[in-house]
């Protein structure tokens, strides 16, 4: 990914955002050594998922992953 973000900022002045497979703190941190942004997807449509399942609203947990993201915490 690290090739493509240059190629990216080489075409663009505009913010780079990436993401695949990211689901975990130390991939967000990986990604933003090289791009403004990480794309989750599939992990939080995973919580949603799950939350929705067991009857429970998503939002929170969504909440709580997405900070566990930025965090490690």
């Amino acid at each position: 990914a690290a090739p493509l973000a240059a190629r990216l900022r080489a075409a663009t002045a505009l913010p780079i955002a990436l993401g695949f497979g990211i689901s975990r703190p130390e991939h967000v941190k990986a990604v933003c050594e090289y791009a403004d942004a990480a794309v989750v997807g599939s992990a939080i449509v995973q919580v949603v998922a799950e939350e929705t399942a067991a009857g429970r609203p998503a939002a929170p947990k969504v909440e709580q992953f997405v900070r566990w993201l930025k965090t490690g915490a």
